[in-house]
């Protein structure tokens, strides 16, 4: 904690009378002595500050590993919409397979898995196979 009159602290009562009598110049010339000196401003850096895109571009190159652990994930709708619109369609076997649900489960979530506004369609292949498509 500062003493708020420090000019006057360890004094006689003689000096703190003739300080009192000076008035504000005490005050000031003391004000003077504790400023900090004030110091020139910063160089400008010679070359120009990278951008965040190419602060990105370079991490990209340095880890490789972390582009694939921000990326988009690929969810089992996904991955179901993307079978369903193949030419030939998905089975409920190929949807077993890209999704790891029991085949039960798959008869039946599926559709609601896809949501709506797309259609699904059944679609018989060539060798008698039941098979579904988007359309």
């Amino acid at each position: 904690m500062t003493f708020p009159n420090s000019c006057l602290f360890n004094k006689t009562a003689a000096q703190c009378r003739r300080v009192g009598a000076r008035g504000g110049r005490a005050r000031a010339r003391n004000l003077r002595l504790c400023r900090p000196t004030t110091q020139p401003p910063p160089a400008p850096p010679e070359h120009e500050p990278e951008t965040a895109h190419e602060a990105s571009v370079l991490l990209n190159e340095r880890f490789p590993h972390l582009s694939v652990a921000f990326g988009p994930r690929q969810t089992k709708r996904a991955a179901i919409i993307e079978l369903l619109r193949r030419d030939c369609g998905a089975t409920l076997d190929d949807i077993v397979q890209a999704t790891g649900w029991t085949r039960p489960q798959t008869n039946s979530n599926f559709r609601s898995a896809v949501g709506r506004g797309i259609v699904i369609a059944p679609v018989f292949r060539s060798d008698g196979t039941k098979a579904y498509a988007a359309r």
